[in-house]
């Protein structure tokens, strides 16, 4: 990687070692990133609506209320307050217990898995002041795996440094041991067949997306179609079938809803098969763009806009079959 990008981020609250508080940071401006750094990702969760079968609750989200917080703490003994992800079997919680460790807990507490902190960040001299996170990011679909992720974070006073890396491990659930998969990553996304994993890196020029196969361990690599300006990219949705995915390239920086202004966004379509690519969208200048939903029926559900403009979010609909975008309709 030729380009390094990380955010620089004012310190709002100081840290003291003995506590548990998570800090308020709020982006100012970018700088260069030091090469010998760890730092902490900002890339998105992928954690939203999380299935429990319980009587109280059919959907629990992130950012979970208290009584289903009190439900789930009945089904699932030992878990902390903080976002979840459910194995497909639900029989297994994994969340990130800020300071203290990966848990991954079994249905009635019998079980429990863990990665500590001080197993990944104790040999940074900035541990535990400021360690960074071990996020649960995807279970296999047959609950048999998890993957997490591991973001660093280093301190700078009076500011603390972040980038987008982040390293990739595979756990199997039946030990509790784990494996470094991948490091330097921006964005990673599982295909829903599970066949294959997509890999794109930090702030690489020319934008290039790794398609891994996990039967047989095959790497391609696509470069995708867009000229020089555009800095980072992120599969957005895959369909049903697993064959095809939506890369979202952006000239500029940006991958939130808490912006004003405007980057310019490209949507291209890959196929696994053959590799090719199909532009769906061209230079797009909006402050904020995802691809929500892939439907069964070749329809793309777009959101755009911006909380911070008198735009606001807006929902747009992208036909496959017909190459016809509708126009914005404001967010209910």
């Amino acid at each position: 990687m030729s380009r390094k990008i990380s955010i620089l981020i004012t310190i709002l609250a100081i840290l003291n070692a003995c506590t548990t508080a998570t800090p308020m940071m709020t982006p100012t401006a970018l700088i260069k990133s030091i090469p010998t750094a760890t730092v902490q990702s900002t890339r998105a969760s992928t954690s939203t609506v999380l299935p429990i079968n319980t009587p109280a609750a059919d959907k629990i989200e992130e950012e979970a209320t208290q009584p289903a917080f009190s439900e789930l703490k009945s089904i699932f003994p030992g878990m902390c307050e903080s976002s979840i992800k459910i194995s497909p079997d639900q029989n297994w919680l994994a969340q990130d217990c800020l300071y203290d460790s990966l848990h991954v807990i079994k249905r009635g507490g019998s079980t429990t898995r863990k990665v500590a902190y001080e197993e990944i960040f104790g040999d940074s001299e900035y541990y535990p002041q400021i360690a960074g996170g071990i996020s649960p990011e995807h279970w296999a679909n047959d609950s048999q795996s998890l993957y997490f992720s591991v973001s660093y974070c280093c301190w700078d006073p009076p500011y603390i440094l972040l980038s987008q890396t982040e390293t990739l491990y595979k756990m199997d659930i039946r030990n509790g041991s784990y494996k470094l998969l991948r490091e330097g990553l921006f964005d990673f996304s599982f295909s829903p067949t599970e066949k294959r994993v997509t890999f794109i890196e930090e702030l690489d020029s020319p934008l290039i997306v790794e398609i891994h196969d996990m039967e047989t361990g095959k790497i391609n690599k696509v470069k995708l179609n867009v000229d020089n300006t555009y800095n980072q990219a992120k599969v957005d949705a895959w369909s049903s079938d697993g064959l095809k995915f939506i890369v979202k390239a952006v000239s500029g920086i940006n991958y939130s809803t808490k912006v004003s202004h405007n980057d310019i966004f490209s949507l291209i379509m890959i196929d696994v098969s053959n590799l090719s690519q199909k532009l769906i969208l061209k230079d797009l200048p909006t402050p904020y763009l995802e691809v929500t939903e892939w439907t069964e029926d070749d329809v793309l559900i777009l959101k755009t806009g911006s909380e911070l403009t008198t735009e606001q979010i807006t929902h747009r609909q992208y036909n496959l079959k017909t190459d016809t975008l509708t126009t914005p309709t404001p967010d209910p």
